[in-house]
């Protein structure tokens, strides 16, 4: 069996056409700023594993939500963001509530609900570049 086309020749418009059919698929980059971030990983990755090393106490009584965190050496986590998102059955009454630093590593807010004796929501706490968030139910 003979063929007009020798094996070079194949070979290149395999190439051509498989390449004409990548540059039609081709995922485009979403991240404009790809490089940068590229860049930064190392950074990022060091403060989320210095965040997953926070240790932390969670309390509710007589309607005051407290946030007690301390870094892996027991050193109060101090001057944080720290941040409560009650889940609730609506979302139009989902707020976010911020928690006051207390005393350093601690940190608190009244949650002024009558006669609730549990609350679930998301507690969000960052400091620099290291942050957490955590689903938590709390009881009374």
């Amino acid at each position: 069996m003979e063929t007009d086309c020798d094996i070079p020749s194949c070979f290149f418009v395999g190439a051509l056409v498989a390449t004409m059919m990548l540059a039609k698929h081709a995922v485009k980059v979403l991240d404009q700023d790809y490089y940068r971030q590229g860049l930064d990983y190392g950074r990022q990755s060091t403060a989320a594993e210095k965040a997953s090393g926070w240790k932390r106490a969670y309390s509710f009584r007589s309607g005051l939500l407290r946030v007690t965190v301390t870094d892996s050496t027991g050193i109060p986590v101090s001057g944080a963001k720290t941040l409560f998102t009650p889940h609730q059955i609506s979302a139009n009454n989902a707020h976010t509530v911020k928690l006051d630093e207390y005393e350093p590593g601690v940190y608190q807010t009244s949650v002024a609900l009558e006669d609730v004796k549990e609350i679930r929501g998301t507690i969000f706490i960052k400091r620099d570049e290291a942050a957490l968030s955590e689903k938590v139910a709390l009881f009374r």
